[in-house]
């Protein structure tokens, strides 16, 4: 079973994005002007990125 995952990734790389991208079904975002804690420091990006996952995902059947 494949599972839609988002990853939020903090302004500083720290995990590979460019390998997330190739995985089915992983959304990668990218916070702006953020640290480790951008869920503190950008809530309204986070939000965002998080909001617009769920709407484009949530009801998509899983393949």
């Amino acid at each position: 079973m494949q599972v839609p995952t988002l990853y939020i990734a903090a302004q500083e790389q720290l995990a590979d994005l460019q390998r997330l991208r190739t995985f089915d079904r992983v959304v990668v975002g990218q916070t702006v002007g953020s640290g480790h804690f951008h869920q503190f420091e950008v809530p309204e990006q986070v939000n965002a990125m998080i909001e617009r996952f769920v709407a484009l995902h949530v009801l998509d059947p899983v393949a």
